[in-house]
């Protein structure tokens, strides 16, 4: 990697994180939808960001780069906040997630450090742990 560059493989969470971070936070009737799909997102990023952090070091930027990454995908778990009031089971947040799951499948090109199979796997046992959640926070 040339030094001069950030470490950026157009991951997905560049366009995801600032437009559903908007649209949750200053768009509140997104939230049911939403909600379960942001924190999906912020747990697999800061994840995978963690995973890769010696590639991120080696650019330019590599140490700023990471930390920001984290920070932005950790501002989205601010929504857990909200998982009692918006988590339950909706068709919004059902079809936004299947249609997640199907990106992910048939995405062309691969940035991420997970495999796709792990990324798919793990954002279904995270949908289900935050439904899951929900229905504890709310008996």
């Amino acid at each position: 990697m040339n030094n001069n560059e950030i470490y950026f493989k157009w991951e997905l969470s560049w366009v995801l994180v600032p437009l559903f971070g908007y649209l949750y936070f200053f768009k509140p009737d997104t939230k049911p939808a939403l909600l379960k799909i942001i924190i999906i997102i912020a747990i697999l990023g800061i994840w995978n960001t963690i995973i890769l952090r010696d590639k991120i070091f080696e650019s330019k930027y590599g140490i700023i780069t990471f930390w920001l990454t984290i920070i932005f995908h950790a501002f989205l778990l601010l929504g857990l906040l909200d998982l009692k009031q918006y988590g339950f089971i909706n068709t919004y947040s059902i079809i936004l997630f299947i249609i997640g799951l199907i990106i992910l499948y048939v995405l062309p090109w691969w940035p991420y450090a997970l495999s796709r199979i792990n990324m798919i796997v793990l954002s279904i046992i995270i949908y289900i742990f935050l439904i899951s959640l929900n229905y504890i926070l709310n008996i």
